[in-house]
C-alpha cells in the first residue's frame, strides 16, 4: 500500500509540474516515483517526454526503450521513439548525467559560502590563549608534585603528610596519610613505587603506592636532599647544598653511578624527559633546562623559563617548591598558597 501511494504521490506531482512547465522539478519527481516502481512502463514514457522538452535526447531514448522493454505493446513509446530517433539521426544521442539547474546553483550557493566562511575562518579565527589553572589543594606547605599515569601525589613537610589526587578537572582528592618521623621535601613516582627525600634526617625513602609503607630507606649522598626522580631504571637526586645531580642505581644502597654540577641556587623540583633535564629553583622561581649527556657524565644548561604566575609578575607572593610534568603542561607547587598551578609551555617566556 505504501509503495503504490509514494509512487502516485511522486507521479502527479511530477505530471503538475509539467503542466506548469517545470520541467526540472518534473523530471525529479518521475525518478522518485520509479525508485518505489520501476517496472511501471508509462512512468518511464512521461520521463522521456519530459526529457525530450529540456533537449537530453539520449535520456529521452533510454527511457522510452525502458518502457518497452516492460511493455512490447507500447505503442505510445515505440512511436515516439521512431520519431525521437528520425529527429536526430544525424546525431549521437548520448545518455547524459541529469543534474538540475537550480540544483547546481543552490550547491554552487552552499559551497561558495562554506570557502567564503573557510577564508573568513583562516583569516580572522584566533585560537584561545593559553592560560594557567589553579587548583586549591589542602596541603598549605606543598614541598614536592609528581604524576603518575591518571594520579597527582602531592607532599607536605611542614605537616609530614601525603595527598593523592586524581589527575582530573578539579584534582579531586582521593586520600591522604601522615608519615611518621620523615618530613618530605621532594616526591616522585612509578606504576608502584613513591620516593621521598627528607631533608631534616638526609635520607631517601622508598614507599609501597597502594599500602604507603617504607620498603627501603637510604642514606642521601650529600647533606641537603632536595629533589627526586624516577626515570624507570635509575633514580636521580638533587642536592641543594652541593649543587649537584647524582644518578643512583636502584640497588640495596642506592649506589652513585655519577654525579654532575648543576647551577641551581636551590633545586626544588627535577624532572627527566629524553636528554633534557628540567629543575625548579626556588630561589630564583624560574625553571632551568639542561642538556644530559650520559657519555660524558655531565649536564649542561641550555635555557631559563621564566614562569608567568611566578616571581615579580606573579599577583601574590609564590615560591616554587614542587615541579612535575605531562607532555603540554607544567605542574608546580608554592609554598604557602595551597595551590597547584597548571602552565602550559606555550606560556613559558625564556630569560
Amino acid at each position: 500500500m505504501d509503495k503504490i501511494k509514494n509512487t502516485n504521490k511522486h507521479y502527479y506531482l511530477a505530471k503538475a509540474y509539467i503542466t506548469a512547465g517545470m520541467y526540472e522539478e518534473a523530471v525529479d519527481e518521475f525518478a522518485r516515483a520509479l525508485k518505489f516502481s520501476y517496472e511501471f512502463a508509462n512512468i518511464h514514457y512521461d520521463l522521456a517526454k519530459t526529457y525530450e522538452k529540456i533537449n537530453l535526447y539520449g535520456n529521452a531514448a533510454r527511457e522510452y526503450k525502458i518502457a518497452l522493454d516492460i511493455n512490447p505493446h507500447y505503442v505510445d513509446a515505440k512511436e515516439a521513439l521512431q520519431d525521437l530517433l528520425a529527429g536526430n539521426k544525424d546525431k549521437e544521442l548520448k545518455v547524459k548525467k541529469y543534474i538540475p539547474i537550480k540544483k547546481v546553483l543552490r550547491y554552487s550557493a552552499v559551497g561558495f559560502i562554506g570557502i567564503l566562511i573557510f577564508a573568513l575562518t583562516v583569516v580572522y579565527y584566533k585560537p584561545p590563549k593559553p592560560t594557567i589553572a589553579y587548583f586549591s589543594i589542602p596541603s598549605i606547605h606543598p614541598s614536592g608534585i609528581t604524576i603518575s599515569d591518571a594520579e597527582l601525589w602531592i607532599c607536605d613537610w611542614f605537616s609530614q603528610t601525603l595527598y593523592k589526587h586524581k589527575l582530573d578537572s578539579r584534582l579531586t582528592l582521593v586520600k591522604s596519610q601522615k608519615l611518621t618521623d620523615i618530613h618530605p621535601v621532594s616526591i616522585s613516582s612509578n606504576k608502584k613505587i613513591l620516593w621521598l627525600c627528607d631533608a631534616f634526617s638526609k635520607k631517601i625513602f622508598q614507599l609501597e603506592k597502594n599500602s604507603l609503607k617504607i620498603i627501603g630507606s637510604f642514606q642521601s649522598p650529600a647533606s641537603n636532599p632536595s629533589a627526586i626522580y624516577d626515570s624507570g631504571k635509575f633514580l636521580w637526586t638533587c642536592d641543594s647544598v652541593e649543587d649537584k645531580i647524582y644518578k643512583h642505581k636502584k640497588d640495596k644502597d642506592l649506589s652513585i653511578i655519577y654525579s654532575a654540577d648543576i647551577s641551581n641556587p636551590n633545586p626544588v623540583g627535577l624532572y627527566i624527559k629524553g636528554k633534557n633535564v628540567f629543575i625548579a629553583d626556588a630561589d630564583t622561581d624560574k625553571v632551568h633546562r639542561y642538556f644530559l649527556d650520559e657519555k660524558k657524565k655531565k649536564i649542561s644548561q641550555i635555557s631559563t623559563y621564566e614562569i608567568p604566575a611566578f616571581g615579580s609578575n606573579a599577583i601574590q607572593s609564590r615560591k616554587i617548591s614542587g615541579l612535575s610534568m605531562t607532555s603540554d603542561n607544567l605542574f608546580l607547587t608554592s609554598e604557602g598558597t595551597g595551590e597547584v598551578y597548571k602552565v602550559p609551555f606555550k606560556m613559558l617566556k625564556l630569560k
